[in-house]
């Protein structure tokens, strides 16, 4: 009996089967299929602030005792992508408003673009870098010596000014006046004040003029 039943137990160990046993498996294998609920659920995620790592100023000390200015006098970029020297001159001198000639920018810009007129790519690069320094800078501001209230200027006229307006034909440029005393003429018609500096009061003339056209652009729009 104890003969029998070790021949009809099944063989557990694998090393003592034979390939043909061992492929018979294989194919009597059923896999169980499972159905995994997907669970979504939508949520918003907190609000994590975060900062980029702050240069501590730990750096290897040079061989030859020297200060390393790498971080406090020369611009340390630990990463791929180097800043162009030339559009940094370029994008301090702009934030700086420092004004005049810089002999040493425009000799190292006009070697700077000799040495890439062969390769388009830095060509496009280039003019790239430039449009995104033009961006940053904004509207030109003009210190007035003299500067009204802007409501004053941009206040409307009531209704017996704006009749004498429209029934007198305004002197237009033709008239036998220098161009000084014509744009003083126009500045005057609008309370600009005109000062030494007929420059700033043609400055403030037209810029009141485009914020007039901003406001009626608006004034559209609501309606």
């Amino acid at each position: 009996d104890d003969q029998s039943y070790q021949e009809e137990e099944p063989v557990d160990n694998f090393n003592s089967m034979t390939n043909e046993q061992l492929m018979d498996i294989f194919r009597t294998f059923i896999p169980i299929e499972l159905m995994l609920e997907t669970l979504f659920v939508p949520f918003l995620q907190d609000y994590q602030p975060s900062i980029g790592d702050v240069d501590p100023f730990i750096k290897v000390q040079r061989p030859d005792g020297k200060i390393e200015p790498l971080g406090l006098v020369v611009l340390d970029e630990p990463c791929i992508n180097q800043s162009d020297a030339q559009i940094l001159r370029y994008q301090l001198q702009t934030l700086s408003k420092s004004s005049g000639s810089n002999e040493e920018l425009t000799q190292s810009v006009d070697d700077r673009i000799r040495g890439i007129q062969a390769d388009k790519q830095q060509i496009d690069e280039w003019i790239k870098q430039v449009d995104k320094v033009h961006s940053m800078q904004g509207p030109a501001e003009i210190n007035y010596t003299i500067r009204p209230p802007v409501d004053t200027i941009m206040e409307v006229w009531d209704q017996e000014m704006e009749g004498a307006v429209r029934s007198y034909e305004m002197p237009k440029a033709s008239i036998d006046l220098s161009l000084e005393e014509y744009a003083k003429f126009c500045c005057l018609m609008l309370d600009i004040p005109v000062g030494q500096n007929i420059i700033e009061s043609l400055h403030m003339f037209f810029q009141n003029y485009r914020d007039v056209l901003d406001a009626n652009e608006m004034m559209k729009n609501y309606k």
